[in-house]
């Protein structure tokens, strides 16, 4: 057999060191080609390959390659998000012996965004025979694909290597949060700044899909400018949610923001203040805003159940609102039963669908004040008087001028309302007006009438 150890002219041909020939037979010889550069038009890599044999003699072959450009050094597939910047690392192999600096090119041979950008460093220094990262940066603010070459060339000797690319990018992330707190029915504001980066204006819509959530439907960013998006909320109820916020163009896609909104218990809806004498009553009107854009009844009535003597509608009914929300009126009424200074109560309007509302009412009872003059017509006439307490009570009726006549006494039941006849007789020596007096053991006030015949 023969050992043989053939040479090799040319480091882009290699073959096996040691090749063994068994004794009277024929072997292959495996030659590999691993071309490190082109070759030019007109050219090819020659090379020879010597065989020296034991018995002094040799044998040599010549072998020629054509090395054709490089073919794609892989496909890199990226999974971006918009509006948010990618780095991709590439490998850049040297494959001399020696350092070697590449311009690196970027090209887009296609994408759905064509605001999208794919850039990196123009250089990259790689040294012989080693392999550096290199920072490939991508961003855009549309989601869909996008296909680039990324090529790294030797400015002196024009060998070349490249990357395919390819992008997906999917839905942006939240741009930013807005927390917005208020009580229910006041308002919270913030403002987001949209930046446009073209050169040419863009419409931004926004959209939300809380009802309680108020902003501009869209607005415009000037060129190389900027836009203003006034966020409001403003809650009908107690409340703490998250919601979605989005600005979007044609041009630019969507920048989502989260809301984070709280609505908290509104305070006392300022106050109502009475001053009756007994036996009389007033009404005022307890007037709020309805900002629910739905009908609704509101249920009124009192924390103390009226036993202050507050009196109030049973319910209201309130139409559906804008945003300015609509006035609805409560009538309230403060009828006491006794002189005092302290009658206080809370007023309550509530609808599950429009809140509650609460007012502090108080009340003062002053002692009667006369009233009159009661004409009577002819020889008779008729008052109205009211038992204002809330249990029956006995009530004494007397006149000081015995012209005029009344019942003497007259029980009336709680909250009862009777007519009082009065006659009247001319007598000589005697005015043609008087006094009806009205008294009560439950109540040390008296209650003064001025009566005039005509």
């Amino acid at each position: 057999a023969w050992h043989i150890k053939p040479v090799v002219h040319n480091d882009m041909w290699t073959g096996p060191e040691n090749f063994v020939v068994e004794a009277n037979s024929t072997a292959d010889y495996p030659i590999t080609y691993k071309p490190l550069l082109m070759t030019t038009e007109g050219s090819k890599h020659d090379s020879t390959i010597f065989f020296p044999l034991p018995n002094g003699s040799g044998l040599l072959y010549q072998v020629r390659g054509e090395a054709l450009p490089p073919v794609s050094a892989g496909t890199v597939k990226i999974n971006a998000v918009a509006k948010k910047r990618h780095v991709e690392l590439l490998d850049v192999s040297n494959w001399l012996n020696r350092p070697q600096r590449f311009h690196c090119a970027v090209e887009v041979a296609e994408s759905d965004d064509s605001e999208s950008k794919m850039s990196g460093a123009e250089f990259i220094d790689v040294a012989g025979m080693a392999t550096r990262d290199y920072k490939l940066t991508f961003y855009c603010y549309k989601e869909g694909g996008t296909k680039a070459k990324v090529t790294f060339t030797n400015p002196e000797t024009k060998e070349f290597l490249f990357y395919d690319v390819e992008v997906t990018t999917g839905p942006p992330e939240d741009q930013g949060t807005l927390v917005l707190e208020c009580p229910v029915r006041q308002k919270a504001t913030d403002r987001i700044i949209i930046s446009n980066p073209l050169d040419e204006d863009v419409t931004f819509a926004v959209s939300s899909e809380d009802k309680h959530v108020f902003f501009p439907a869209e607005v415009v960013a000037k060129a190389k400018s900027m836009a203003h998006v006034e966020v409001t909320f403003r809650p009908i109820l107690p409340v703490e949610s998250e919601t979605k916020l989005s600005i979007g163009s044609t041009q630019l896609g969507s920048f989502p923001y989260l809301l984070k909104l709280k609505g908290i218990p509104a305070g006392a809806e300022g106050r109502m203040s009475f001053v009756v004498p007994l036996g009389g009553s007033e009404t005022q009107a307890f007037r709020f805003q309805h900002y629910a854009n739905a009908k609704t009844d509101y249920a009124c009535s009192f924390s103390s159940k009226g036993n202050n003597g507050f009196l109030c509608d049973a319910s209201v009914t309130a139409h559906p609102a804008g945003q300015e929300g609509n006035q609805v009126e409560v009538n309230v009424t403060f009828e006491p039963t006794q002189i005092g200074e302290t009658f206080r109560d809370t007023l309550v309007v509530t609808s599950p669908v429009g809140g509650e509302y609460i007012c502090p009412v108080i009340g003062r009872c002053v002692p009667p004040k006369p009233q009159g003059p009661i004409l009577l017509s002819g020889d008779s006439g008729t008052l109205s008087f009211k038992n204002v307490m809330t249990q029956e009570a006995k009530f004494s009726f007397s006149v000081d001028n015995p012209c005029f006549t009344v019942k003497q006494e007259e029980t009336i039941a709680a909250k009862k309302t009777i007519t009082v006849k009065i006659s009247y007789k001319k007598s000589e020596g005697h005015p043609s007006t008087g006094k009806l007096i009205v008294s009560c053991a439950e109540t040390p006030s008296t209650w003064v009438y001025y009566l005039n015949s005509k």
